[in-house]
């Protein structure tokens, strides 16, 4: 290989995982806060059954008799909270989900921030607490699902039901009057077999009098912020349209802060979305909000759905429905909503992070355990590549042979690096050798790693998954850095075992030297997924190389020439021949 493409391989491999392994949005962000804003979520369970109201809209007047009161949803997948100001969102607890893993003690970590005078900061972990879908630390009025028919408004709801356990899809009826007299009705559906949020608005109009409207509906900013994950990131918005995904984070907003012609928006994370469909004649409307995420202010997105002004005239009825999915990024969930909200994983090279996922979660049918399913998804990979991977082995043995070559070239010009270039390609040309063949596997490793570490980062399947003994959660790091450290000299002997090509020099040597201890340090806080991966791909390629170095290879043909005796070779041994043969007769 020639040395310039190695050394730009090498340098663009590096930049490429270390631009992954240090990328963080929250680096935009200045300001250190004071303290950290915290959501008291409430996820005790009650066993009252609800009292289904009637659904007719009539002229009649509902006021409130309490500012506001809270209705209770239970279901086995989450529990609800419903406010009657504005028939918004209180909390959505996701019971499957927990906030955070049990956290472990990363010794290099402490002794490291403890020499450089950092604070050491200890992670809060509750067991019983759970992924809430709802985030509002500025008590906002405009808080998720708020509906109203007026900017900056907020209405009362009555209802008779407090408390709703979920067995089927069940609806939540709200109604009111506006302070201009129009009499609304909100129904909030829900399945407790899913995460779809179903949302009616009704308005009538009792009136004589015309009355002008512009409705809108907040979806809020999200679940609340989870800084425990790996490469954790504060909420971002959402858009996609014309088969195209947008993300934003609080810094885009300004720049992106309205979108009229969208098929679905709303709020994400690495593994939890809240997400709108469109409704025609309806504009999302991005704000932002100051918040405080890995103890740094920061700016979040805040996503809200404004109607055209309108006008209401007397005894005319407006109606509209909203679909919304709130919960995790899993695909048999994500498909009832719409089958392109997978996409929000937002997989680069997708076209090949999105097969290996699949492939993914089909071997974990069978192995239930996401770690062994990795290790096939590995194995199989490389099983496709052993074409190539044969091919560029055998190159670079046959490469290898020709280094005595090579070295007399490098002997001969020394010093006139463009003559040694120069004659080096006319001996590949004249005994049909490759110098890039023994890197195209490696070479196709890389595109096939990104794409699949893209896939499994927001893969929620390996969030707090456990693979065997310390690896609780392939999501994280390996806390003591044995799957990294195994990786690093994986890579070594895979050094060790591969032939040294003819257009080895000292500088590429030395890169190549030094490659595992990089590698290494790289991995060191990649999620154990993506490390086990690598692994057992290294593994993969020495038990590879090992059965190819036994396999007898074509030798060039300027080793085969070496090796047959030269016309001056042969008379002397025919000399030597006759002279035996004398002796030989002399004896007789």
């Amino acid at each position: 290989m020639d040395k310039n493409v190695l050394i730009a391989f090498v340098v663009s491999t590096l930049v490429i995982i270390g631009y992954y392994f240090i990328f963080s949005p929250q680096n935009k962000n200045i300001q250190v806060a004071e303290q950290e804003l915290k959501v008291q979520t409430e996820t005790k369970q009650t066993k009252e059954f609800p009292t289904v109201a009637e659904k007719k809209l009539n002229a009649e007047t509902f006021s409130p008799k309490t500012p506001s009161k809270t209705i209770k949803i239970n279901s086995d997948l989450y529990q609800a909270k419903i406010s009657t100001a504005g028939g918004s969102l209180e909390s959505f607890i996701l019971l499957n989900y927990d906030f955070s893993s049990k956290p472990r003690i990363n010794v290099i970590k402490t002794i490291w921030n403890t020499i450089l005078g950092r604070q050491i900061i200890k992670q809060e972990y509750d067991p019983n607490r759970k992924i809430n879908m709802f985030y509002n630390p500025w008590q906002k009025e405009l808080s998720a699902w708020n509906f109203s028919l007026q900017p900056q408004q907020t209405l009362f709801f009555e209802t008779n039901q407090k408390t709703i356990n979920l067995q089927k899809e069940q609806p939540l009826l709200l109604k009111t009057t506006s302070p201009e007299g129009l009499l609304i009705e909100k129904t909030i559906s829900l399945d407790p077999k899913t995460y779809l949020v179903k949302i009616d608005i009704n308005v009538f109009n009792p009136s004589e009098e015309s009355i002008n409207i512009q409705p809108s509906l907040v979806l809020g900013a999200g679940a609340e912020p989870n800084e425990s994950h790996y490469q954790a990131r504060p909420n971002r918005a959402v858009v996609y349209r014309s088969n195209k995904l947008k993300i934003y984070d609080g810094g885009d907003v300004a720049k992106n802060n309205k979108f009229i012609d969208f098929d679905w928006a709303g709020i994400m994370d690495n593994y939890f979305i809240q997400v709108i469909k469109k409704r025609e004649g309806w504009v999302a409307t991005l704000s932002t909000e100051k918040s405080i995420f890995n103890r740094k202010e920061v700016l979040v997105p805040f996503l809200e759905l404004k109607a055209e002004k309108n006008t209401l005239l007397p005894n005319e009825r407006w109606q509209n429905s909203f679909e919304i999915f709130i919960g995790p990024k899993k695909k048999e969930q994500m498909d009832l909503f719409s089958k392109n909200l997978e996409q929000s994983l937002d997989i680069t090279l997708d076209f090949l992070g999105q097969p290996m996922l699949i492939v993914l979660r089909w071997f974990y049918k069978f192995v239930p355990n996401w770690g062994v399913a990795i290790i096939l998804l590995t194995i199989l990979v490389r099983l496709i590549l052993f074409p190539l991977t044969y091919k560029g082995m055998k190159s670079m043995r046959r490469l290898s042979l020709l280094t005595p070559k090579i070295q007399a070239l490098r002997k001969k010009h020394e010093g006139n690096k463009e003559k040694i270039n120069k004659e080096m390609m006319e001996v590949y040309k004249k005994h049909k050798v490759n110098p890039m063949g023994g890197c195209l596997p490696l070479i196709l490793q890389i595109p096939i790693f990104i794409a699949l570490y893209s896939a499994l980062i927001p893969a929620i399947e390996l969030r707090h998954s456990p693979f065997i003994f310390w690896i609780t959660d392939l999501s994280k790091s390996d806390f003591v850095y044995v799957l990294p450290v195994l990786m690093g000299f994986s890579m070594y002997l895979q050094q060790k075992l591969t032939p040294t090509s003819a257009t080895m020099d000292p500088t590429q040597q030395k890169i190549l030297k030094w490659l595992p201890v990089m590698m290494t340090f790289f991995f060191l806080n990649f999620p154990s997924s993506l490390v086990l991966y690598w692994l057992t791909s290294n593994i993969i390629s020495i038990a590879q190389q090992k059965v190819i170095n036994k396999v007898s290879v074509e030798e060039p043909q300027a080793v085969a020439a070496a090796k047959s005796p030269t016309h001056a070779q042969q008379v002397q041994m025919l000399k030597k021949q006759m002279k035996t043969n004398k002796k030989n007769k002399k004896r007789k």
